[in-house]
């Protein structure tokens, strides 16, 4: 029997929301599924639903109201749960979008300590790595002569694309930032 002619407890066929509108089991499941990966296909097989029709299924359960108003909720509770706001996701974007790299060192040119760093600029970091440096004692032997710090930022291009986007700056979706600010040169005579 397929999942169209499957029967749900309630008397229902397996994907169609229960007459008073709450979704039955499986749909649940599949919102909570969704949440995963956001890939319909899998988040239907992982609900429940064959493997051969899950494209289908999924498709379907992505259109039906009741469930798109469920994942939606879903989706607001959990960027609620984790703080996320549109607010605070630009504010990380500008964080990056406008660092200003001598905010990285003091007054004499040294890498400050994270701690140490104005907040934007510690938000900013990538990653860090630390190596010391050994030199020879004359005697064979070696000592540490000091420590070579590494700092990788979060890309600035994603960022300022990132914002861009949001602002609604670029009219295609797929325009990036270097195809938005290109600058031609003529070299040469030209009327």
């Amino acid at each position: 029997m397929s999942d169209r002619n499957q029967i749900s407890e309630q008397g229902a066929p397996a994907g169609s929301p229960r007459r008073n509108g709450v979704l039955n089991a499986r749909q649940q499941k599949f919102v909570l599924e969704y949440q995963i990966d956001q890939v319909a296909t899998q988040a239907a097989i992982r609900a429940g639903y064959s493997a051969g029709t899950a494209h289908v299924q999924g498709s379907r359960l992505l259109s039906n109201v009741k469930v798109r108003e469920a994942i939606a909720k879903a989706q607001a509770k959990a960027a609620e749960k984790a703080e996320v706001s549109v607010e605070r996701v630009l504010k990380e974007y500008a964080r990056i979008a406008f660092l200003n790299p001598q905010d990285l060192y003091d007054a004499d040119g040294r890498l400050l300590g994270v701690r140490e760093m104005p907040e934007d600029a510690a938000r900013a970091i990538a990653g860090l790595e630390e190596e010391i440096i050994y030199g020879s004692n004359g005697e064979g032997g070696k000592h540490d002569i000091g420590r070579l710090k590494k700092i990788r930022l979060t890309g600035k291009i994603p960022a300022l694309e990132g914002l861009a986007r949001h602002l609604g700056m670029f009219q295609d979706e797929r325009t990036t930032l270097q195809q938005a600010f290109q600058i031609v040169i003529h070299v040469g005579d030209e009327e």
